[in-house]
């Protein structure tokens, strides 16, 4: 009786000390760095764990657990909508991240060789066009309170067209 005790111990002991089945059985791999290096902040944001996959035919990768799919696939989708925003003034690129935080939005900062770009998750072109005007409103604000109202704003596409999927104008520097 205690021999199949211990033979019925040791096999459990086994079971529970193997990995989930489902362990970061997942892989996510991309010839784009900025892709993979956004869709890990966004799970790194969220809690969500992760293990850099080894290189494959020139792609970058990583594994995360399957049981986390429906949310990297819901990431990779808010990714597909982003906006990506550069302004030259530290103003507007901190009233942007204080906006977003109290809209409780989802956010990357990420810098550039052109600059620090801030990428966020608009639910409709409008509150996109919304945020946008309220950190033109309030850089203006400064500059009157300053003596200096002139404003000059770029669009995301003149600067890089591949960063804006909006088809609206997006200021990207206010000088």
């Amino acid at each position: 009786m205690i021999r199949i005790a211990a033979i019925l111990l040791a096999a459990l002991s086994a079971i529970a000390c193997a990995p989930a089945p489902d362990d970061y059985s997942s892989v996510m791999r991309s010839t784009s760095r900025e892709s993979i290096s956004d869709l890990l902040a966004l799970m790194d944001k969220h809690g969500l764990p992760h293990r850099k996959a080894e290189p494959r035919d020139g792609m970058e990768g990583f594994a995360y657990r399957t049981r986390d799919r429906a949310s990297v696939d819901s990431f990779q989708k808010k990714l597909g909508r982003q906006t990506a925003l550069r302004y030259s003034e530290v103003e507007a690129r901190d009233y942007l991240l204080k906006l977003l935080a109290e809209m409780n939005h989802d956010f990357i900062v990420s810098e550039r060789s052109d600059g620090i770009w801030i990428k966020w998750f608009p639910d409709s072109d409008q509150q996109n066009m919304d945020v946008q005007r309220l950190v033109v409103e309030h850089i203006r604000a400064l500059h009157a309170a300053s003596g200096d109202v002139g404003c000059r704003m770029t669009t995301a596409s003149q600067v890089n067209p591949a960063f804006s999927s909006n088809k609206a104008p997006v200021p990207a520097t206010c000088r």
